[in-house]
């Protein structure tokens, strides 16, 4: 990566708006967590107004690794199309459910899977995640069920009620 990231910073030198090179220093800078450097070339791409989802989105993911928590939320609550709009908001779900706002967290979860039904089955399975590791297994266990009732028989679904019970001692 480093060899890789120096070259295109020279790169950069002779093309200082090209996206495509920004776009790759920004993930370069990103990997290895150079986090000034990733904000610069994800800022930038902003500005030139290119790829700005995927700005957004990485440019959040940078703000969380430096803790800026409410940035990054505000960033992932920006990204507005494209394929990473369903994983900002798990993002901004996961990071509410670590400030405590259980609520918040589900709500966003229950958008994404009526604005992406092919999403549903691994939405569930994140919010009952969710809700399992915040203490409220009852409710982990009422969001496999409903999960079921809409995807009976969903192999990934029973697999996971199964362990959320057996981790109950449910055994039945």
């Amino acid at each position: 990566y480093e060899a890789a990231y120096a070259q295109f910073e020279r790169l950069l030198q002779n093309a200082p708006d090209d996206p495509d090179i920004l776009f790759s220093l920004g993930a370069l800078a990103t990997d290895l967590e150079r986090w000034g450097a990733a904000r610069g070339y994800w800022r930038r791409l902003l500005q030139l107004g290119e790829r700005v989802d995927e700005a957004r989105y990485f440019l959040a993911q940078v703000e969380e690794a430096s803790g800026d928590l409410e940035e990054a939320l505000a960033l992932y609550a920006s990204v507005d199309d494209g394929p990473l709009r369903v994983e900002a908001a798990v993002r901004r779900a996961e990071i509410l459910a670590a400030q405590g706002d259980i609520d918040a967290s589900r709500r966003i979860l229950g958008e994404q899977r009526v604005l992406f039904p092919e999403r549903a089955i691994a939405l569930y399975l994140i919010e009952a995640q969710i809700l399992a590791e915040n203490d409220r297994p009852a409710e982990a266990a009422s969001v496999y069920d409903v999960a079921l009732k809409a995807f009976p028989g969903n192999i990934d679904l029973l697999y996971a009620r199964a362990m959320h019970a057996a981790s109950e001692q449910r055994l039945e």
